[in-house]
């Protein structure tokens, strides 16, 4: 089973511009979106001998019903997805929205460019670090 990334991401456009540059780029990892905190937890539900964990979860600091803080740690909770890499994504500098993601076991905090060649390197700095550099358990 290929390696693929969970992106919970409500934002239209966000999931079109990060789908884009990771076809674009031919980067070898597959995204999977969900728009809301239950088809997360749904699909990570579903995983199973048909259905591979995936190798990190991308989250939107404000997705969904519940707030990142509190989805990481239900996350953190479950021995099953508690060895998944939480990266959460803002759209700004907050820095309280950053303390709490981390101290609820985030394993980064990345604030979204404003500009396209920004955002293409930044998901290049992104693929290679996570995908080339460390190792995870599930890749």
């Amino acid at each position: 089973m290929k390696d693929y990334i969970l992106m919970l991401e409500p934002d239209a456009d966000d999931r079109h511009i990060t789908q884009h540059f990771f076809q674009e780029r031919k980067y070898p990892v597959a995204i999977e979106f969900v728009r809301d905190t239950d088809q997360l937890l749904a699909c990570l539900h579903a995983c199973g001998p048909w259905k591979k964990l995936p190798a990190l979860i991308l989250i939107n600091v404000d997705a969904g019903r519940l707030k990142a803080p509190a989805l990481i740690k239900t996350l953190k909770q479950h021995v099953i997805t508690a060895p998944i890499p939480v990266i959460v994504l803002s759209g700004s500098k907050d820095t309280e929205a950053m303390h709490a993601c981390y101290s609820a076991g985030a394993a980064s905090f990345v604030i979204k460019p404003d500009l396209f060649q920004t955002t293409d390197e930044k998901i290049l700095h992104f693929f290679n670090y996570w995908f080339r550099t460390v190792e995870l358990t599930g890749a």
